[in-house]
């Protein structure tokens, strides 16, 4: 169909969803709970609701999706790149979309800064993500977004480079995919948490063309996500057999979404 999206891993196209998920190192399925799958399964069968989801975002598909998007620092420090869930890349617009459900809170950047070895090198890779924004937002430094999620400028930095490396510049946009679903753990991050953080990095970024979401997904386990639900942990043959479940039915169900701008 015309309508349905491109999909890549990274840079490399898969041509189907079977491509994609063999795409992923099996052991990233090795808990039925990552929000990897409830993002791969809206993928699969889903499209009305992506194209909600896209459309909130103010972008039509078709589009390129590029899951485990991989954006360097560009910095003289060492550190990995950041893997962005989705790079949603349309006509005119480029969306970091991370997905969240069952996750805890990250660190925040100072606390991540004061558990390195070495704070120096840390500041230095710091401080490359940071540039790779300066288009986009006012000048900032570590000390004003200490209090702020460290993954997060991470993913508003991937969305800015990607956004200035097309040949015809594109805007830049970040939007965070949360799951919520019945009998949520304690630990898991809420709606309330991400709404609160990404108003804090949007406030500290002061940005001038950096459009910010947060899209509420509620979801119900379908019969066929029971069959899996308590397989453990860690395992590798739990990894094997989430995978093969996305491959073969709906393993959700998308009940309803929300809208959260922020920064407006």
């Amino acid at each position: 169909m015309t309508s349905d999206p491109r999909l890549y891993f990274d840079r490399t196209p898969a041509h189907d969803l079977a491509a994609l998920l063999h795409s992923y190192n099996v052991d990233e399925f090795s808990s039925p709970y990552r929000s990897t799958v409830p993002l791969l399964a809206l993928m699969k069968s889903e499209w009305s609701t992506l194209r909600k989801v896209l459309g909130a975002c103010q972008a039509p598909m078709p589009a390129d999706l590029h899951f485990e998007f991989k954006v360097d620092h560009q910095s003289k420090g060492r550190g990995t790149p950041s893997h962005t869930d989705v790079m949603a890349i349309f006509g005119n617009v480029c969306i970091a979309i991370e997905s969240k459900w069952t996750e805890p809170p990250y660190d925040t950047v100072g606390i991540w800064l004061s558990k390195g070895a070495d704070i120096s090198n840390r500041e230095r890779v710091l401080k490359g993500w940071l540039a790779l924004m300066r288009l986009e937002c006012m000048p900032q430094s570590l000390e004003e977004i200490a209090d702020c999620e460290y993954q997060m400028p991470h993913r508003a930095a991937s969305a800015c480079a990607a956004a200035s490396s097309s040949a015809a510049r594109k805007r830049p946009m970040l939007a965070y995919l949360k799951f919520t679903s019945p009998r949520m753990p304690a630990s898991a991050a809420s709606t309330e948490y991400y709404i609160s953080a990404l108003t804090l990095l949007h406030k500290r970024l002061r940005p001038k063309d950096l459009q910010t979401v947060l899209v509420e997904m509620e979801i119900t386990p379908s019969d066929l996500f029971r069959l899996i639900a308590d397989l453990p942990k860690t395992s590798h043959a739990t990894g094997i057999a989430v995978r093969s479940a996305l491959q073969e039915a709906s393993l959700f169900n998308f009940v309803n979404n929300k809208v959260y701008p922020i920064g407006t």
